[in-house]
């Protein structure tokens, strides 16, 4: 994002003008004062450390804010990474090996580059075949993950958004899916298609069996070449063939749409290449040398499907990169605030330090005396934080279907971390304290 104006003057500010206001407040507070009145105000407030433990208490609060979110995205992030979509991405390649991906052109080619497209097809085809590094491919829409909502009608005239995607027969051997009911056959020509919906879809159709299932679309849902002619397919009422198990086509967080899958032999587009395990960094040099040989070019390109599935939740990484970010500065702030706080108020208690060691305070007894105050503050800022936190997961989260589960733990591990890191900055202070020479303190104070 380009830098604006306002960045500008926001960035001079912090950096300028907050520092010499602040500046400028002790100046006049100080500064204009005569000595007198300067040492009177100093000693009224010498016993109040009501602001600087205010102050703390905010930092406090931000610091275990901003790590529950940091915990909970970093959490929802491995969430959404290691939960099964439903289908296999394992070993899977997409390559654009195939130049002639659309009918759009077909009318215009001469017989002669028809033959000679189909040519390069089934020479690509056959080097698959033969490659030891592949254990099944396929044909596919050039990104099968994605599809788009058209208008389906169920055989009531009723009018239902569907998510439809197009695949081949092998489609569901490659991906593991599972047909629940019914059965996909073998289809022997490009111009036939098999008709699928997921179990979402049946019950958004208002379909119980599948005998009862069919359906047809309000604009043509594919169109194929038949004896010179274009011809439209979809928009008549089409049986449906199998009932597929939901899984999730794009992100989990988006839920299952109801979808309809439309099944060919084969079809345009990408290659699906399934890589026999360990053989996975084999393939891509052997494909490349399959475009370079069909094609006489070395443009090729490819990714593998759990990449693809990972791009999904770009937006998750991110977001939890953020918030990871700003925790660990929070923490080196509130670390650096409370040493500067902590040295200070400890030392001025020098005085009270001697005279419960002449009474017989023990070191343990010093400790606790030092610590606790600070101990109460951060309870109180996670008493604070906590539910800010809370609602602000819950508010992000919305609008998700699947997502990570808000757990005890997301909010009592940024506690306990703030409190050790605290306790581990105090504790040089509070050493130091604890071995001071009461007699000492006495004559300088």
């Amino acid at each position: 994002m380009p830098g604006t104006f306002f960045d500008w003057v926001l960035t001079g500010s912090l950096l300028v003008v907050l520092p010499l206001l602040a500046s400028f407040v002790f100046y006049v507070r100080y500064g204009l004062k005569n000595p007198v009145s300067c040492m009177r105000f100093y000693q009224a407030g010498k016993s109040k450390s009501v602001y600087r433990q205010v102050f703390l208490f905010i930092q406090y609060a931000i610091t275990m804010l901003l790590m529950i979110l940091a915990f909970y995205f970093q959490h929802h992030f491995d969430f959404l990474m290691h939960t099964s979509h439903g289908y296999t991405t394992q070993g899977i390649l997409s390559a654009d090996l195939y130049r002639e991906n659309s009918y759009s052109a077909y009318e215009s080619l001469t017989s002669e580059q028809q033959q000679r497209q189909w040519a390069c097809r089934e020479a690509i085809n056959q080097k698959l075949d033969e490659c030891p590094f592949i254990e099944s491919w396929m044909t596919s829409s050039r990104d099968f993950l994605r599809g788009y909502f058209t208008d389906i009608i169920n055989d009531k005239g009723e009018k239902f958004p569907l998510y439809v995607m197009f695949t081949s027969t092998d489609f569901m051997k490659m991906l593991g899916l599972k047909v629940k009911e019914g059965q996909i056959g073998e289809i022997d020509s490009y111009e036939h298609y098999q008709i699928a919906l997921n179990e979402t879809a049946m019950k958004t159709l208002g379909y119980d069996t599948l005998e009862k299932a069919a359906v047809r679309s309000v604009s043509p849902l594919w169109i194929a070449m038949v004896q010179g002619k274009v011809v439209e397919y979809g928009t008549s009422m089409m049986q449906v063939n199998a009932v597929v198990k939901d899984f999730f086509p794009q992100r989990l967080t988006d839920g299952v749409p109801p979808m309809l899958l439309v099944i060919s032999s084969n079809s345009l587009g990408a290659a699906l290449i399934k890589a026999v395990p360990g053989r996975e960094k084999e393939l891509v040099p052997y494909l490349k040398k399959i475009e370079q040989e069909v094609y006489h070019t070395d443009d090729f390109t490819y990714q593998w499907m759990d990449d693809k599935v990972a791009e999904m939740y770009k937006d998750d990484e991110r977001t939890s990169d953020i918030y990871t970010l700003f925790s660990y500065m929070a923490i080196w702030v509130s670390c650096l605030g409370l040493l500067g706080i902590s040295l200070f108020e400890i030392r001025r208690r020098y005085r009270e330090i001697a005279i419960r060691k002449v009474n017989g305070a023990t070191r343990r007894d010093l400790y606790l005396l030092l610590v606790r105050r600070y101990l109460l503050v951060q309870l109180l800022a996670f008493v604070v934080a906590a539910p800010v936190a809370w609602l602000m997961i819950q508010h992000y989260t919305a609008t998700f279907v699947e997502k990570a589960p808000v757990t005890v733990g997301l909010f009592l591990i940024p506690f306990l971390v703030v409190m050790v890191l605290s306790v581990l900055t105090l504790y040089w202070q509070m050493n130091r304290a604890s071995r001071i020479n009461p007699s000492e303190v006495m004559k300088s104070e």
